[in-house]
């Protein structure tokens, strides 16, 4: 382990062990932090290095897709995250976006191309690889509470305590406890999206997909938002997809943005 990797990681307070330690090493990711001025992305180079991340790689080839009888929404489509990775997937309405989180889940098969997640194809993934968080637009009044949908995805293997745990735990995080017994129906967009992230980290979901985040929220809700998907890049590093038409977003967040419409060859 090299002298600067040890001090990042205790800066951070993450517990690490190693055989040797010396000066620097001699290899690709040390020669690449010396032209990053960022700490937060320094950070996260050296857990994916480490393999202490949580996400999973994506990669898009020469995706295509059309419904019957119709034009193309997307033609040869290209992207590739490794794990941890965050893109942000912007386009205007009816250009294929939340097509193509159907294509990701597995929803839909493509016209072409392939999508492997993991190295594999999405349907061949454990089903709780994926976390997908939908446009906040249903009316539904089902009476189920705020804390039975996060409970809804916690692993039914673990002892009662850890479960009650895990949940309580993720209300926390997502500063939805006092949420907990309301109907979810009954909540603000904001909140449902507080909570359906607090599903998510019970899930432990290697995949997070983001469809329209930001949409009914207010600016308070969207502060919280941000600042949730800051921090989950920062702990866990799930590998996240953001879908979005808005661009106030794009600049907030500050990831890697792939537009559709544009040419991808």
């Amino acid at each position: 382990m090299s002298e600067p990797a040890v001090e990042y990681y205790q800066a951070k307070g993450i517990e690490i062990s190693w055989e040797k330690k010396i000066e620097r090493l001699a290899c690709q990711t040390e020669n690449l932090l010396k032209e990053i001025d960022d700490e937060d992305e320094i950070y996260r180079i050296l857990k994916r290095r480490a393999k202490l991340v949580q996400g999973v790689s994506v990669e898009v080839t020469g995706l295509s897709f059309a419904y019957p009888n119709s034009e193309p929404l997307f033609e040869n489509l290209h992207f590739s995250l490794p794990e941890g990775g965050r893109l942000i997937i912007q386009g205007d309405n009816g250009m294929g976006k939340t097509t193509l989180i159907n294509l990701l889940l597995g929803r839909l098969i493509p016209t072409s191309g392939t999508i492997r997640i993991d190295d594999r194809e999405p349907n061949d993934l454990p089903p709780r690889t994926i976390g997908y968080i939908k446009q906040q637009q249903t009316q539904e009044q089902f009476p189920v509470s705020a804390r039975e949908v996060v409970a809804m995805a916690v692993d039914p293997n673990l002892p009662r305590e850890r479960q009650a745990w895990e949940i309580d735990t993720a209300l926390r995080r997502t500063a939805s406890a006092h949420l907990s017994s309301r109907n979810f129906f009954s909540l603000s967009g904001g909140e449902r999206q507080r909570v359906s992230l607090a599903r998510t980290l019970c899930q432990k979901a290697r995949l997070l997909l983001l469809d329209e985040p930001t949409s009914f929220l207010d600016a308070k809700s969207r502060t919280t938002l941000v600042g949730l998907l800051h921090s989950l890049t920062l702990a866990e590093m799930p590998t996240i997809i953001v879908v979005t038409h808005d661009k106030e977003l794009e600049e907030e967040l500050g990831w890697q943005i792939l537009r559709l419409g544009d040419d991808h060859e």
